[in-house]
Formats: C-alpha cells, structure tokens, sequence
C-alpha cells in the first residue's frame, strides 16, 4: 500500500499495516472499539486507510478534528449514511 506512510518522525511510535479484509475486520473491530483506544486520549495516534493506490481517510494527532482527511472518492452519500448513524460527528 503505497500511499500511506509514517506520519511521526519523532517520538518514535510503532507503525502496523493491516490488510482490512473479511479474515481481520472482526478481529479489528474487536480490539478498536474499546474505550482509550481511538479518540482524543487513544493510544492510537495515527489512522489511515487506503487501497493500493489511494488513501482514503487520516485521522492523525488522535483524530484532532483539524488532521482528519476523507478522500474525494467517498460517496458523498456514504459519508451522509455515517453520519446519520453516528460513526462521523460532522464532515
């Protein structure tokens, strides 16, 4: 996945790419969904996803509202459904 990359140089924080796919997306769900773990206190400070060719969404500096990014490929009509269903806050 060439699009996403190290967004921190310093400190030094751990960097995982893991494939999304029907094998890990419970397993990810799983762990991500717990409380500390995402958001403004999360231990995770980084977030991409992407394909091979694209990224698709950022949230960096624990999803700091001014470092989230969605790609322009997003249905508009997508985002309006997460939205609705309280996945997103705003867009």
């Amino acid at each position: 996945m060439a699009p996403l990359k190290r967004e921190t140089d310093a400190p030094t924080l751990d960097y995982w790419v893991v494939p999304i796919n029907e094998e890990t997306i419970n397993a990810l769900k799983a762990r991500l969904s717990h409380s500390g773990i995402l958001g403004e206190d999360g231990v995770v400070v980084h977030t991409q996803l992407g394909t091979e060719e694209q990224l698709i969404f950022s949230a960096c500096d624990n999803f700091d509202e001014d470092c989230v990014r969605v790609s322009t490929s997003v249905p508009q009509s997508l985002l309006a459904e997460l939205l609705h269903t309280g996945v997103l806050r705003r867009i």
